[in-house]
């Protein structure tokens, strides 16, 4: 395969051929961090002084059109004897390493959006994009374009690659690509312990589970119409905790109705937890597969991948001459007949020889590869979960590794055999049904956190305080209202006592003199005299509208509704309605109101009261016609239930 050479505008300086290229080895890595793909590309040719310009050098893509290169920036170049031996790492990296993103702060923008917009002041755009892929919500603020890209697969789970289009003698286009996942899913099947496999290690225990919690699909809580997002919400996920299995029964593992997880004790004893006393506990993964509805078939699930989790993870390594052609990310099925298991794992490494690819090398990972940002995804759910399993098996203890890897927490009443300090430990309340209580282990002995019954002791004790206070408060509002009733009451007897002595010709100073006699001070004088101004400008009025007999007929407004209306010349009657009980039989009523004629004009008012009998029939009581005043009458509106009395 020929090595393309480029100058510092990546115009191309020279084609070389097999014949003066002696190795080409393009090494491409699907990092354990989870980063963009690791691709460099190294070459030995015959020397050539037109070469000592070259800064750039592609070779054809090992997938993809005519037209498709990869691409390197030159990072060193030696000399040794008669050859020029070069190293490049891919174009892409180097070039959008040197470009920023100032601010950009897309929100559920779908990926290519997202992609053009981090781009679009580079040499490079968005080129094949996989469906489907997922939206994106973050921000970037002065940061690289190629920090932004492996943000942006970081957050996503999809993969990069970079690739460029050179017609003639110069670079045409160059484009980046998005996919789920880099690769092909193929029907490839190799047997562990073969001679087309080496195993390089299996020493990977970090991600072994003996025993494995299994969720279904979650409950839909709202639509996705009822959410901004966009998106249907769900609760909680289906468990298999209510199904149970028995080896007896022909089961491949005994779970007892209730158990929330499924354990192989063959590997527990093997890979388990040791606790001091001797004993091994498991080691709990969770594992979700959420399109699942049927718990039955969500533990037969659970099982096939705990045959997965509970060993010693495997690195293998081949030639293509051994499997055949294969590329970066492929898929391919492992045989392990040791275990009756078969499990697919992907290309993660490939060692390609340009000039021969027979001799080309590739390493697969163990299951379906799972770089650490996404298995520390998996650690989140886990924890984002154990709410959930709390509440399900409350009375179950087990023991989940926190999210640092080194501490454990427990969930149950069996206090934990094995124990390091800042362990922590949910359980029951000893006293108190319905309670819990977080403890940490301090070194010495268990400590108590978090007690909910204090808490909820303590809500009570304030919900009582706040109670009492609002009694104490009303009562005083209550006695409050009766003084100033009682005042009131007081007050009118006082004015009542001064007119009769107006009426006998005392004079203002002797009135003063028996308001002080009364026991009044200045300020309640300056008060009296206020009501009794008040008072004196509707003392005609009031004599007028209820006689001179003494009798007080009317107190306070029971009108519903508006106090104010308008009857026009040979109109219909105004409804007025009481608020009220309603009128009774044989009690004397007084309405009052203000009357305003306009002139030229005649008008009666008659009021006919109306209330039924025992009987049920109609009785008018009473009908005068009014009189017409110019001075308004002060209404006060009743505070009883309205109960309106038809009146016409």
């Amino acid at each position: 395969m020929a090595i393309y050479f480029f100058d510092h505008n990546q115009d191309l300086l020279k084609i070389v051929p097999d014949t003066a290229t002696f190795s080409a080895i393009q090494t491409q890595e699907l990092p354990d961090d989870g980063g963009l793909l690791k691709d460099t590309l190294e070459v030995t040719v015959q020397g050539d002084k037109r070469l000592t310009n070259a800064q750039y050098m592609a070779v054809k893509s090992y997938r993809g059109n005519e037209q498709a290169f990869d691409m390197y920036q030159i990072v060193n170049e030696t000399t040794p004897d008669d050859t020029m031996k070069f190293v490049g790492v891919q174009l892409a990296v180097y070039e959008l390493e040197g470009q920023i993103v100032k601010d950009y702060r897309p929100r559920g923008r779908g990926l290519a959006e997202v992609l053009g917009n981090l781009l679009k002041h580079t040499d490079w755009q968005p080129g094949y994009m996989d469906d489907g892929l997922p939206s994106v919500t973050t921000q970037f603020y002065f940061t690289s374009v190629k920090e932004a890209l492996k943000h942006v697969q970081d957050l996503t789970g999809v993969e990069f690659a970079f690739k460029v289009e050179m017609a003639g003698q110069s670079i045409t286009d160059k484009w980046v690509e998005a996919y789920h996942e880099m690769g092909r899913k193929t029907q490839k099947r190799y047997s562990y312990g073969s001679n087309a496999l080496t195993v390089v290690r299996e020493t990977q225990r970090d991600e072994i589970y003996t025993a494995l919690i299994g969720r279904g699909k979650g409950e839909q809580t709202s639509s996705d119409e009822d959410n901004d997002s966009g998106q249907a919400g769900y609760g909680r996920k289906l468990t298999f905790a209510g199904v149970e299995w028995s080896t007896a029964n022909g089961d491949p593992l005994d779970k007892p109705r209730g158990q929330i997880y499924l354990e192989d004790p063959t590997a527990t004893d093997q890979f388990g937890i040791p606790y001091i006393e001797g004993k091994k506990a498991p080691r709990i993964g969770i594992v979700g597969f959420d399109d699942e509805e049927d718990p039955e078939r969500l533990l037969e699930l659970t099982y096939e991948q705990l045959k997965v989790q509970a060993r010693p993870k495997v690195l293998f390594k081949a030639t293509v001459a051994n499997i055949g052609a294969t590329g970066i990310g492929d898929t391919v099925t492992i045989h392990r007949h040791d275990l009756d298991i078969h499990y697919q794992t992907r290309v993660r490494k490939v060692v390609r020889n340009k000039l021969n690819d027979d001799k080309t090398q590739v390493e697969l990972g163990d299951v379906v590869y799972t770089p650490s940002t996404k298995r520390q995804a998996n650690i989140r759910n886990i924890e984002q979960n154990v709410s959930d399993i709390q509440e399900s098996q409350a009375n179950l203890s087990y023991t989940l590794l926190s999210a640092d890897g080194f501490n454990s927490i427990t969930y149950g009443n069996v206090e934990p055999e094995r124990k390091r300090t800042g362990d922590l430990w949910y359980r029951d309340h000893p006293s108190i049904p319905g309670e819990t209580q977080l403890l940490i282990w301090n070194g010495e002995a268990w400590e108590l956190l978090i007690d909910e019954a204090a808490i909820n002791q303590g809500l009570k004790e304030a919900e009582q305080k706040l109670q009492a206070f609002e009694y104490k408060w009303s009562q005083l509002q209550k006695r409050n209202e009766e003084e100033l009733d009682n005042f009131e009451d007081y007050l009118e007897a006082i004015r009542n006592d001064i007119d009769d002595l107006a009426e006998n010709g005392i004079d203002t100073d002797k009135i003063d003199k028996a308001i002080r006699q009364a026991g009044f001070n200045q300020r309640q004088i300056n008060i009296i005299e206020k009501e009794l101004a008040e008072t004196s400008d509707s003392a005609a009025l009031a004599l007028d509208m209820i006689g001179s007999d003494g009798v007080t007929r009317y107190s306070r407004n029971r009108v519903e509704g508006d106090t104010s209306g308008k009857i026009e010349f040979r109109d219909d009657p105004i409804e007025v309605y009481h608020n009220g009980p309603g009128f009774q039989a044989g009690q004397l009523y007084t309405i009052s109101f203000d009357a305003y004629c306009e002139p030229m004009e005649k008008n009666t008012v008659v009021f006919n009261l109306d209330a039924p009998d025992k009987e049920g029939g109609d009785e008018a009581w009473k009908k005068s016609p009014s009189r017409c005043y110019q001075r308004k009458t002060n209404f006060q509106k009743w505070p009883t239930p309205r109960q309106p009395a038809h009146t016409n």
